[in-house]
């Protein structure tokens, strides 16, 4: 570091050997641009070959922050012997063999040693051992159920030992941004990243017309349980590239608050979260305890407002579901009839988790606005119901935990005009409900709480859906469509010991306190734990996009193979799918005529 900042300080603009890379090479924190940089990422699923059947996938380009940048198009077939005696022209083949997790085992050990003798590594030896046997099942080799492999599930043309032909055909590019020159595209397995194979550059006009690649990649592998495995439940991971035009520091040098903000449906919805309604038996609500996390579950919860039908039960009321409204869903109520309120919790069969009784319902904060503004202590609805017995319910074929119980409900004695009317139109009435429930082997009751929106009725008023679309689909009808839902985080943590509360010592909040000269930031904060949330949201996006292709791909290869008789029924009367299908495969039945140009491309792109 001084011997470089001894060579810079002799070096002037005015010196004949002055330029960028005299500059740039010497610094250990200068990170050169790529030429090509990332569009996005793709994952291609091989199950089909299994049957094998030909699959034309259109997939979505993602970048890493989980946007969509783009669809590929990408053919995946088997390939016989006639076909490739027929086939005239150059292609690109290529021999790949998938390592047995024996192999991979003895290649591990031999890196192990190597990093060891140069001195790189910084394993524990005792540990080598454990990480040698988690190897099989990381994904790399032999998953672990490749060990319990049946030979009868063998199908015929994947006989191991065998050879295996498959062809996989990059189509198209579509909705490349124009900010990209000459885009390609190479693929790999996620168990061979280092080597990967290459499109030629196509260029990139940015008029809205497809980049059509027709890159024809003939692989032959020799079947082993492990290809077997990775065609069953392993993806191809496609990697878009492309010459980037605009300047490096063009998107970071602008403003964060003229980033544009990712689309509503990839956020998750904004539904109203309250604090818990204060119980009188409890009191105020104690500070949330720091002991350590034992356990977590989720907890999904059903809300029902049962009303009284002419033959003496309880029925739910009608729910009208919608994105649009604040909390997903509006019960439709009549007035002056007697009601229940009934909550029905559900999770997985869990012994640490197990249900004692409720302690208290308590309903109030009576509004006719999504938020509350009323004081806690000046909230004069708040009213603790009548509770009857809780009761877990066994439902044949399903092993979940069941408890529900139920609370009548009086909307009268709130002596409040928003539920002892009508009504008006275009209103909605808010009220919150809090749950009290007792759990074994803890101290403190889990609360459960829930922002309920509903319309009131006149008596004899017929109720029914609002919106054409629940008139049509019926759904209104279904019982279980008749209700709301709620999933919950449960907590479990370790009961503190004596005195460990009264040594903890109290957090200031210093995020108001006045900073000498932060008048000078105009109102900029930092962003704190923001970026945390952020990241995670960007690392959900990328999960829930790949589990769409995954189930995509299930979709299209049981139409394929005529297992959803009814969905192809409904398919054929559309043309233009037709028409779609029809032309794609024409691009598939080109490439035979195509001189294919390519050769094999070991990764080695910075950016990646």
């Amino acid at each position: 570091m001084r011997e470089m900042y001894h060579n810079e300080a002799e070096l002037s603009p005015t010196s004949p050997d002055y330029n960028v890379e005299s500059l740039t090479g010497g610094d250990p924190f200068y990170d050169r641009f790529p030429w090509f940089r990332m569009v996005g990422r793709s994952f291609v699923y091989l199950s089909n070959l299994l049957y094998p059947v030909t699959l034309i996938h259109k997939v979505a380009i993602v970048n890493e922050k989980g946007d969509v940048r783009g669809y590929l198009r990408v053919a995946v077939q088997a390939v016989n012997e006639d076909d490739n005696a027929d086939q005239v022209g150059v292609r690109q083949s290529v021999r790949i063999a998938f390592e047995s997790p024996k192999a991979i085992i003895d290649k591990n050990i031999h890196n192990l040693d190597d990093r060891i003798i140069e001195g790189h590594c910084n394993l524990d030896p005792i540990k080598i051992d454990e990480l040698i046997e988690c190897d099989a099942d990381s994904g790399k080799g032999d998953s672990s159920v490749a060990s319990d492999f049946k030979e009868e599930e063998i199908p015929d043309h994947l006989g191991v030992g065998k050879e295996f032909t498959f062809r996989v055909t990059v189509l198209q590019a579509i909705g490349i941004s124009a900010e990209y020159a000459d885009v390609f595209c190479q693929f790999n397995f996620l168990h061979r990243h280092d080597e990967a194979f290459s499109t030629e550059p196509v260029k990139n006009t940015g008029k809205g017309t497809p980049l059509g690649f027709y890159h024809v990649q003939n692989i032959t592998v020799p079947v082993t349980k492990t290809f077997i495995e990775y065609i069953k439940s392993q993806p191809v991971v496609f990697e878009v590239f492309g010459h980037y035009q605009q300047h490096p520091l063009h998107k970071d040098a602008k403003l964060e608050g003229t980033v544009r903000q990712p689309p509503r449906r990839m956020q998750p919805p904004s539904i109203p979260i309250s604090q818990p309604v204060r119980s009188s038996k409890f009191g105020a609500l104690p500070s949330p305890c720091t002991a350590h996390i034992h356990a977590k579950v989720d907890v999904l919860v059903w809300f029902e407002i049962c009303e009284l039908a002419p033959n003496g039960e309880y029925v739910p009321s009608v729910v009208e579901h919608s994105d649009e409204l604040p909390c997903r869903g509006l019960f439709l109520l009549h007035q002056g009839i007697q009601r229940r309120i009934r909550i029905t919790i559900v999770h997985d069969d869990s012994a640490e988790l197990r249900w004692r009784d409720v302690r208290e319902l308590v309903v109030g904060r009576i509004r006719n606005t999504p938020e509350s503004d009323e004081d806690e202590d000046n909230d004069n609805s708040v009213l603790s119901l009548g509770l009857f017995p809780g009761e877990y319910l066994e439902i044949p074929g399903d092993n979940r935990t069941m408890f529900r119980f139920e609370a009548a409900w009086d909307s009268s004695l709130h002596n409040s005009p928003l539920l002892n009317r009508v009504t008006s139109p275009g209103e909605q009435i808010f009220m919150t409900i809090s749950a009290y429930l007792e759990l074994e082997n803890c101290g403190r009751p889990a609360i459960i709480t829930k922002d309920l929106s509903m319309v009131i009725y006149g008596r004899d008023a017929r109720i029914g859906p609002r919106s054409l679309k629940h008139l049509f689909s019926g759904s209104y009808r279904n019982a279980e469509a008749n209700r709301l839902t709620g999933v919950y985080e449960l907590l479990l943590r370790r009961a503190n010991e004596a005195g460990v509360q009264r040594r903890q010592r109290r957090v200031l909040d210093t995020s108001s306190t006045y900073v000498r000269g932060e008048e000078n930031l105009h109102g900029w904060r930092p962003h704190g734990d923001s970026l945390i949330f952020d990241h995670q949201w960007e690392l959900e996006k990328l999960t829930r996009l790949e589990e769409v292709e995954r189930v995509r791909h299930i979709l299209l290869l049981r139409e394929r193979l005529g297992l959803d008789k009814y969905n192809n029924q409904i398919k054929t009367k559309q043309p233009e799918y037709t028409k779609s299908e029809k032309e794609v495969c024409n691009m598939v039945a080109k490439t035979g005529n195509i001189n294919i140009r390519g050769k094999q491309k070991i990764q080695g792109l910075s950016g990646k």
